[in-house]
């Protein structure tokens, strides 16, 4: 593997990395939007959240916001499909590499079913242009279920206030009982 190769350039690893940053942001506003449409504490939200996938997730979130009528739903709604049909974000996870100086292919394997491999070639702008597109549809569901830098920055805060383990032993049981 040689530095003229695409995948491994600094222009194409530092869009790569932003993709996985929005990423990342845009799952903790879809946990945070869990918890707002459930009407749960913080901390609650994360200890439900924690153990369940992004697309459990974004289907919980999906039922929760049509059964209310808040204004912003179809805000939501539209951001909400296009973070999760169209991020591909499984793909970058989990595929092989293939890369040239001006191509990089993604070659994602199916793990249920036949073997019916998948392909996904980006040049330098296309690629640019997805993490684009996600980061306006991330952006754009942020605004909708009212996630403010702030807010966001204390949902996150919460996580680490979790505290499932007691700070006190149990009272050890009466043998006269």
């Amino acid at each position: 593997m040689t530095d003229k190769k695409l995948a491994v350039r600094d222009e194409f690893t530092s869009e790569f990395g932003r993709f996985f940053g929005i990423w990342q942001a845009t799952e903790l506003a879809l946990d945070y939007a869990v918890g707002k449409y459930l009407e749960l504490a913080d901390e609650e939200t994360h200890l439900l959240t924690a153990g369940m996938d992004f697309n459990r997730k974004a289907r919980l979130l999906t039922a929760l916001v049509k059964r209310n009528n808040d204004p912003q739903q179809s805000a939501i709604l539209a951001s909400l499909k296009i973070i999760q049909n169209e991020s591909l974000r499984n793909v970058f996870a989990h595929s092989f590499v293939d890369h040239t100086d001006t191509e990089v292919t993604f070659i994602q394997r199916n793990r249920h079913g036949n073997y019916d491999p998948i392909e996904y070639t980006f040049t330098l702008p296309s690629f640019i242009a997805h993490v684009e597109k996600i980061l306006r549809a991330s952006i754009a569901f942020h605004d909708a279920v009212g996630l403010t830098e702030e807010r966001y920055e204390e949902f996150a805060s919460a996580a680490l206030r979790v505290n499932t383990k007691p700070t006190t032993s149990p009272v050890p049981p009466n043998d006269k009982a």
